[in-house]
C-alpha cells in the first residue's frame, strides 16, 4: 500500500504550488488510500490464496496448514497497520466479506486466531480486546479445525480463550483471561483458569434503555459512523503527513550539507516531526474531547463512549507506537504518562503502555509494572461501560502479563505473580504475594 503514496508524493508535480504545500495535499487522500488498500489486500489474499478451510485433520505439513499459517501473519500484520479499524461499525462486514458468519449488531474487536469459514456467531454478542476465538488445535503434528458457534447475547471479555469446537449457549458471559467452563447453560457466567460457573454477577443498570446498548436508532447508528471513519483514518493521517514533512527537511539538510550529515540526522528528524508532535495531539485530544476521567458508567452508544474509544486508539497507534513503546522500562515514560493524568509516584519501574482511562489511575513510589501488565480501568459487560479507579500503593509489583480490574487496590508491598488476575473490587492486603486466574494466596 505504500507504493502508490511514494508515487503521488514523488512523481506527481503540482507546478502551482510548492513542496510543502504539496506535502498536505496529498497527505490526506495517501492515508485514507493506504488504509483501504490494507483492507482490500486482506480480502485479496483471503479469496485468492488461502480458499474456505473445512472441518477436518490436516498435517502441519500440509498446504491447508501453509495456507491458515500464512493468512494468520497476514492479520498480525493488519492488527498492526490498521488498529484503528478494529472496534468500529465497519468490522462486521470485514469480518462477513471474510467468510464468517456474524449476527446483526454485534461488537467485535482484535479477537485473533480464528478460522472465519467455521465460525458462526449470533446477534448482538461482545468480543473484547486480543481474545484468542476458536484457534485450532495443534498436537502431533496434525492440526484439528473445527466449528466453533456462539449463541446470541454472548459477552467474551479481554483475553479470553474460546477453544475450537466450543458451542456457547445463548446470553453467557466468559470473563477476562478466563476460558470457557464445561457444561455451561444459557444466561450462565463462568471466569477464571480453568474456569468456573458464577453463581451471580453485577448486572447493567436499570435505567439504561436497550436504545443505548443493543437496539440504538438510525440517528445514532449515522453519528457514530461519522466519529468511525475519523477514527480509522485520522492517525495513518498523521502519520503521512510527518512523513512528508520530514522527508521535506531531509530534503533541504542533504541540498546543504554532507549526506553522511543528514543521515545522522535522521533520528533526531524521528522525535522530533513524528514522535513527540503526535504525543502532544494525543494529549491535546485527551483533554479536548474527554477531559478528566471519573467512576461513571455510560452505554455503549453514548456520545462519551465513542469519544473515549477514539482517543486510545489514537493514543495507541501515535503515542505509544511511536514515543512509548521506546520508553517503556526508562525513567522518562512516567513524566509522558502523568501528561494524559496518570498519577505516578517516584522511582517507578513501568514496562507496559497498556493504559486507557488515565486519570483512573494511582500508582504509588517504587512501583514495579512488568512488561505486559494491564491496568484495566473499565467493563463493558451488557454494553455498558463501567469505569472505576484502580490503585497501586508504594514498592507494589506486578509481573509479566497481569491484569488488574475495576475498584480494584494492591496494597504497600504486594505482589502480584505472572498472568494473574485481579477481579473488581479485590482488595490485596500489605506485603503479600497472589497468582493466578483469579489470583490465590502464594509463597
Amino acid at each position: 500500500p505504500t507504493i502508490p503514496g511514494l508515487i503521488l508524493f514523488e512523481y506527481v508535480d503540482l507546478k502551482s504550488v510548492n513542496d510543502w504545500i504539496e506535502v498536505f495535499i496529498f497527505g490526506v487522500p495517501v492515508g485514507i488510500l493506504y488504509t483501504c488498500l490494507v483492507i482490500v489486500q486482506i480480502v485479496v489474499i483471503r479469496f485468492l490464496f488461502i480458499g474456505t478451510l473445512t472441518v477436518g485433520v490436516y498435517s502441519t505439513q500440509s498446504f491447508v496448514y501453509i495456507r491458515k499459517w500464512l493468512f494468520d501473519r497476514v492479520l498480525d500484520i493488519a492488527l498492526h497497520i490498521i488498529h484503528t479499524f478494529y472496534a468500529t461499525l465497519y468490522m462486521v462486514p470485514f469480518l462477513r466479506t471474510l467468510g464468517m458468519k456474524i449476527g446483526n449488531r454485534c461488537e467485535v474487536s482484535t479477537a485473533i486466531g480464528m478460522v472465519h469459514s467455521l465460525v458462526e456467531i449470533g446477534d448482538e454478542c461482545f468480543i473484547a480486546d486480543n481474545v484468542l476465538l476458536c484457534d485450532p488445535y495443534i498436537r502431533f503434528g496434525q492440526m484439528h479445525l473445527q466449528r466453533t458457534t456462539i449463541g446470541k447475547r454472548v459477552f467474551i471479555g479481554n483475553t479470553a480463550i474460546v477453544p475450537d469446537g466450543k458451542q456457547i449457549p445463548n446470553e453467557c458471559l466468559i470473563g477476562c483471561m478466563s476460558l470457557v467452563a464445561d457444561g455451561m447453560q444459557a444466561k450462565q457466567s463462568c471466569l477464571g483458569s480453568p474456569a468456573f460457573i458464577l453463581p451471580n454477577r453485577e448486572q447493567v443498570a436499570g435505567d439504561i434503555s436497550e436504545n443505548l446498548t443493543y437496539q440504538p436508532n438510525i440517528s445514532v447508528i449515522v453519528q457514530r459512523f461519522c466519529i468511525d471513519t475519523v477514527r480509522v483514518f485520522l492517525p495513518r493521517i498523521v502519520i503521512v503527513l510527518e512523513i512528508g514533512i520530514a522527508t521535506q527537511i531531509f530534503e533541504q539538510l542533504n541540498e546543504s550539507a554532507d549526506f553522511g550529515y543528514s543521515l545522522f540526522l535522521v533520528p533526531l528528524l524521528y522525535f522530533a516531526i513524528l514522535a513527540i508532535p503526535s504525543t502532544l495531539l494525543c494529549i491535546a485530544l485527551k483533554w479536548l474531547l474527554v477531559g478528566k476521567y471519573r467512576t461513571n458508567y455510560y452505554p455503549l452508544w453514548s456520545w462519551f463512549v465513542w469519544l473515549s474509544d477514539f482517543v486510545t486508539v489514537t493514543f495507541e497507534q501515535l503515542a505509544a507506537g511511536l514515543l512509548l513503546e521506546f520508553l517503556r522500562g526508562t525513567f522518562l515514560i512516567a513524566p509522558v504518562l502523568r501528561c494524559f493524568g496518570v498519577r505516578i509516584g517516584q522511582y517507578c519501574y513501568i514496562n507496559t503502555i497498556e493504559i486507557t482511562e488515565f486519570d483512573l489511575i494511582n500508582i504509588g513510589n517504587q512501583v514495579v509494572l512488568d512488561a505486559g501488565t494491564e491496568l484495566q480501568t473499565h467493563l463493558f459487560e451488557d454494553r455498558v461501560m463501567k469505569m472505576a479507579e484502580i490503585s497501586i500503593e508504594d514498592q507494589a509489583n506486578l509481573a509479566y502479563s497481569a491484569r488488574m480490574l475495576p475498584n480494584t487496590r494492591l496494597s504497600t508491598a504486594s505482589k502480584l505473580g505472572p498472568l494473574s488476575l485481579v477481579i473488581k473490587g479485590e482488595v490485596i492486603p500489605p506485603q503479600t504475594s497472589w497468582q493466578g486466574i483469579p489470583i490465590r494466596h502464594s509463597t
